[in-house]
Parts: C-alpha cells; structure tokens; sequence
C-alpha cells in the first residue's frame, strides 16, 4: 500500500488545516518548524489536492477573503465609508 507523501503545511493556512481535519476526524499533528520558527502541520498531498480541487469551497474561501478584506479597510479607514 503506497502512502502519500506529506507537505508541512503553515498555520497561515488555516483554512487548508481545518478542511484537513473535518476530513480525516481529527487535527492533524502541529509542530514548531525549528529552521523556519514557524508552526506546521503535516498534511498529505491527497488532502491538499482534495482542498484545492474542491471548487464550491475554494469560491467560498474568496468570498470570505474577499469580506475581511472590505471590514480590515473599514476598520484602517476608522469607520468612515
């Protein structure tokens, strides 16, 4: 049985992470990556293929990217429209 190989996912990929643990039923192991300090999850390259193939989601994603960014403007701009 051929396993998949894994890729070191960064928590700035949160989105990925999740859509990984709703799949398998459990968060993946998190770590502290020593040479780049940041923290990772090792996600199999199946999951990750999954997640971007999955066009309703990634639609959603840009959509929700798409809200903060409007909000993070307002917030920058003090309120004013």
């Amino acid at each position: 049985m051929e396993t998949s190989t894994k890729n070191s996912i960064t928590t700035d990929n949160a989105d990925l992470i999740a859509d990984d643990a709703k799949r398998a039923g459990q968060v993946p192991p998190l770590y502290h990556d020593q040479l780049t300090g940041r923290i990772v999850a090792d996600i199999s390259r199946d999951s990750q293929d999954a997640f971007l193939n999955d066009a309703p989601l990634q639609r959603f994603l840009s959509a929700k990217k798409a809200v903060w960014r409007a909000i993070s403007e307002l917030r920058n701009r003090g309120g004013r429209p």
